[in-house]
């Protein structure tokens, strides 16, 4: 390590060797390497052994140049290492970090295999935002940018933080002391970050991070500690924006674009990196601790919450899903709205057995025909609202709660339906927004317009209940009828995801289709025609037998001279014939 000090091509340099060791060893090295030293060499040793962060703290305090480079006494410094170093902090103070990339080497200085920490991860030297990235740090504390031996930083900045220099809010942060001081420095200014490697950095079995990498939970409470303050001081962004660091080219600094650099350390794809900020979204959408009182208080001045039943769908014994599912009902209906819960089995096994902490009433089916336990329910049981899932799906709180509220404040309500969050068969997820309602909509795609609506039992007796001939388009089917039966009004969206579920694949419905057909002839449309013109999307022709005739309607009072001037001015009719060739005939203008 001194060698490669004495070896700069950076002539204003001095060396300051902080000595916390107890046998003697280093004061013995330096007398012996002094006289190699074309710097001048400042030792000091500590009366009372320090420990990393206050020996680091105190040869700041000793150091007189205006620029810090750390080295640590196993690593080694390429020659051109501080001249670049200084290069990108000197003359530019929104730098307040420069790092250049390292080699690993072993305790026999042999190079190592390059990891993804070592990788630079741009095209060409950047400068990083300096609070962005301290938010990305602040999720995952990664060293990236190097250990101490590989960053240089200006002396003031450094020296203002004292003995808490690898301390958050006065707390040590044991293990993760040199990111403790990058986060500080970068919340004041950016990192500038080059590729070229300016320092070695050895691996050996007995050096502090090996032993931590080793014991795992030597290191638990500094991380503990780390995450715990960094959110309190609010450097952590929303998950979802959490990744995205402003990342500008060193030789056109002002230029900054977005660099996903999170999911280029967790190797994460897109979609993947997608489907976390949609969990993080759903996940920060639902009540917090504080706010479950005011609900409850809530549904107490509007005659309590409606009397819900979650009936869930479980005819292939998918015992696990079905747990999935049972859970997440209960965590979101915990303390404010407990439902009644039902669940569909396959009547040809034995009753399946209770999930622990989710009591149901397990009903069997027979045949795989819901209609019939499904109308049971209807008439022997007292819940007002109800909800089917297929077992796997899971119940979002954020959306359920606005269901409810809408419930209370909307009598006339009949049936309401919400946006979802999709899984697909990768297990990454897609948010479905959907549209207020709209009949061509639900005509047209019903497969991922008809599911898990929130259904009223009296509005669906009113409509007849299930109807057994459509078995795998219940659902469907039922919201034609109730359309048939009072109209759209009283069908209402949710702008809330109220659903996490996997959509069916997209297969062919039969009863989809007849049940359309069903409903065409309902509204009178004796010629209608359903053509299915992909797997589960339509294309509804009514069959009108000609052009439907239009009324103009002209409203007047008492402008009598007006009119009278309109109906004699002469007036072309246009007609077409049967074999649709448009012809012109000009209007007699009215007398008397």
């Amino acid at each position: 390590a001194l060698r490669s000090a004495f070896a700069q091509d950076y002539d204003q340099l001095e060396i300051v060797i902080c000595d916390d060791c107890r046998d003697g060893g280093i004061r013995a090295l330096v007398d012996q390497l002094t006289p190699e030293s074309p710097f001048p060499i400042r030792y000091f040793f500590n009366e009372q052994s320090l420990g990393e962060a206050l020996n680091v703290a105190r040869g700041i305090k000793e150091a007189r140049g205006a620029y810090i480079k750390f080295l640590y006494d196993d690593d080694l410094l390429e020659p051109e290492c501080v001249s670049a170093l200084v290069e990108l902090l000197h003359g530019h103070p929104d730098i307040t970090l420069a790092a250049a990339t390292r080699r690993l080497i072993n305790e026999n200085g042999e190079f190592l295999r390059e990891n993804m920490l070592t990788v630079f991860p741009f095209k060409e030297d950047v400068v990083i935002h300096g609070p962005e990235l301290v938010a990305l740090l602040s999720e995952l504390p990664l060293t990236f940018m190097g250990e101490p031996s590989s960053v240089m930083c200006r002396r003031d900045s450094a020296l203002a933080y004292g003995q808490d220099l690898m301390a958050l809010k006065g707390l040590p942060i044991h293990w993760l002391g040199d990111i403790t001081l990058y986060v500080k420095l970068l919340r004041e200014g950016n990192l500038a970050f080059i590729s070229r490697p300016l320092s070695r950095f050895r691996m050996t079995d007995t050096q502090s991070s090996s032993i931590a990498r080793a014991t795992p939970q030597i290191a638990k409470e500094g991380h503990a500690n780390y995450y715990r303050i960094t959110k309190e001081l609010e450097w952590l962004r929303p998950l979802a924006d959490n990744g995205d660091v402003k990342v500008a080219p060193l030789h056109d600094r002002e230029n900054f674009v977005p660099f996903n650099l999170r999911a280029w350390f967790l190797q994460k794809s897109a979609t993947e990196v997608r489907h976390d900020q949609i969990q993080e979204w759903a996940w920060q959408r639902r009540p917090a601790g504080p706010q479950k009182p005011h609900i409850v208080q809530y549904f107490q001045q509007h005659n309590g919450a409606p009397t819900f039943a979650i009936i869930v769908s479980d005819l292939h014994n998918r015992q696990q899903a079905l747990v999935k599912t049972l859970v997440s009902v209960e965590a979101a209906t915990r303390g404010w709205m407990p439902p009644r819960v039902f669940v569909l089995y396959d009547g040809s096994r034995e009753t399946p057995q209770q999930v622990a902490d989710n009591p149901a009433v397990y009903v069997p089916v027979t045949g795989r025909n819901c209609a019939a336990p499904l109308n049971r329910l209807m008439d022997e049981q007292g819940f007002d609202w109800f909800l089917m899932l297929d077992a796997g799906a899971t119940v979002n709180v954020a959306g359920l709660f606005k269901a409810a509220v809408k419930i209370s404040e909307g009598p006339t309500t009949r049936a309401l339906f919400a946006d979802e969050i999709a899984q697909t068969q990768d297990d990454t997820s897609e948010v479905m927004l959907r549209p207020d309602f709209s009949l061509d909509y639900l005509l047209s795609c019903p497969g991922v317009t008809s599911k898990h609506w929130i259904f009223n039992r009296y509005s669906v007796i009113d409509a007849g209940r299930f109807d057994a001939h459509y078995p795998q388009a219940l659902e469907l089917d039922l919201i034609l009828r109730l359309i048939e039966h009072d109209g759209m009004g009283g069908l209402e969206h949710i702008a809330e995801p109220l659903v996490t579920h996997r959509p069916q694949a997209r297969e062919s419905n039969l009863d989809e289709a007849r049940t359309l057909q069903r409903h065409l002839l309902a509204r009178g449309y004796e010629n209608g025609q359903v053509i299915e013109t992909r797997p589960r999307q339509y294309q509804i022709k009514y069959g009108h037998a000609g052009q439907p005739k239009v009324s103009i309607i002209i409203a007047t009072r008492d402008q009598i001279l007006l009119l009278q001037r309109f109906w004699r001015k002469p007036r072309t009719r246009i007609t077409r014939s049967s074999s649709s060739t448009t012809t012109a005939r000009r209007l007699r203008p009215l007398t008397g």
